[in-house]
């Protein structure tokens, strides 16, 4: 990609019981305790829920018109969330352990055996789970001239509304397909590295998304959405020398062209892109190069869940996305380029980028917010 960090943090409180017991409640538990039934402990106790009582109702008072009161500002994440996350199913354990497997390949170079292990790893993990991946095999060539075989993988999930099958890539279009409804939602990665002179795995930049992806993969297909949902794992994301003319995004613009040659572009409802989203001091910014509508269902979203690393500032990105948007598709990247202590991007491109840079708990905010999206449209 070519080119700003906030903590989300639990609240207090929101231990074993849920964030639902209140300190007058634990001081009836105390009570009733073993160790405190003397009856001048009960007594203590009964004496102290009776003033806390009569504070509460003070403090209703205070609340009347024409009274000044001072409250303390909610912690961020008391954003009703429990009906929500009780119907998601994404884990940030999960994804972080198929980052791990996808990292240990190496650097995922194009043409590099770390690459080819990838896609062997990505097409066996989908078809574990029942699926079908199809993949894309196209040649481009490099700045100097040489020719580079890449793949594209796909694989499609069905979701609980009926709609018409995707046809493969060479199977014959008629002209009822290019007014289908949009009735897909894609979700995409890229899961190639850059070339360097130095070892680069690419645990946040190309590993975390891939990751997230093949944990999406397990999602969907144990409690599909209500649209069909299709997974891309991009090759060729990273320039093979500098991110300058068209030396980037190879597959995503490969893509891009194969699916409006088939008219299969008005099918897609939303793509939404992950691109190092594992940091493990997360910060995502709205890109304006992104749908505006669809970066606010996504912000939307992460405001319902308290994922506050989502914050309203303003950044531009010309990602895997960027080509499709210039085909007219609603799409939106989902990118934390603050990928560095103290909102610098210090680790991106580096050999710094390693898995203990990542977290589940990153994973798990991203995974989750983006999985009610998906529910949600």
């Amino acid at each position: 990609m070519n080119r700003s960090r906030s903590r989300t943090e639990e609240c207090p409180g929101t231990g074993s019981d849920g964030g639902r017991a209140t300190p007058l409640l634990r001081r009836i538990r105390a009570a009733a305790s073993p160790r405190n039934r003397s009856l001048k402990e009960v007594g203590a106790a009964i004496v102290a829920i009776g003033v806390t009582l009569t504070l509460l109702a003070l403090g209703s008072l205070a609340r009347t018109p024409g009274m000044h009161t001072v409250q303390a500002a909610p912690c961020p994440s008391t954003v009703p969330r429990a009906p929500v996350t009780r119907r998601l199913g994404f884990s940030g354990r999960r994804a972080l352990e198929q980052v791990a497997r996808v990292v240990d390949f190496g650097p995922r170079t194009v043409g590099s055996t770390g690459h080819q292990k990838a896609v062997a790893y990505i097409l066996a993990t989908l078809r574990g789970l029942g699926l079908h991946p199809v993949t894309i095999n196209f040649a481009t060539r490099d700045p100097e001239g040489h020719a580079e075989p890449m793949t594209d993988i796909t694989v499609s999930i069905r979701g609980t509304v009926p709609s018409p099958p995707l046809l493969p890539p060479t199977a014959p279009r008629t002209a009822s397909d290019a007014n289908a409804r949009a009735d897909t939602i894609v979700l995409a990665t890229h899961y190639d590295t850059k070339r360097f002179p130095f070892r680069f795995v690419g645990a946040n930049d190309g590993g975390s998304g891939t990751g997230a992806l093949l944990e999406f993969a397990r999602v969907f297909t144990r409690r599909p959405a209500r649209h069909r949902v299709v997974l891309v794992f991009f090759d060729g994301e990273e320039a093979f020398d500098h991110w300058k003319g068209r030396d980037h995004t190879y597959g995503s613009r490969y893509l891009a062209r194969l699916w409006q040659a088939e008219h299969g572009l008005p099918r897609v409802r939303a793509l939404i892109l992950l691109d190092m989203i594992g940091y493990s001091t997360p910060c995502f910014c709205q890109d304006v190069n992104s749908s505006p509508w669809l970066v606010h269902r996504i912000w939307h979203e992460a405001k319902r869940l308290g994922a506050t690393c989502f914050e309203d500032r303003d950044i531009g990105i010309e990602d895997d996305h960027t080509p499709f948007v210039k085909l007219g598709v609603q799409a939106a990247d989902v990118i934390n380029f603050e990928f560095g202590p103290h909102g610098t991007n210090r680790y991106w491109h580096t050999p710094q980028d390693t898995l203990d840079k990542l977290s589940a708990k990153s994973m798990r905010i991203v995974g989750r917010v983006v999985e009610a999206t998906v529910r949600d449209l």
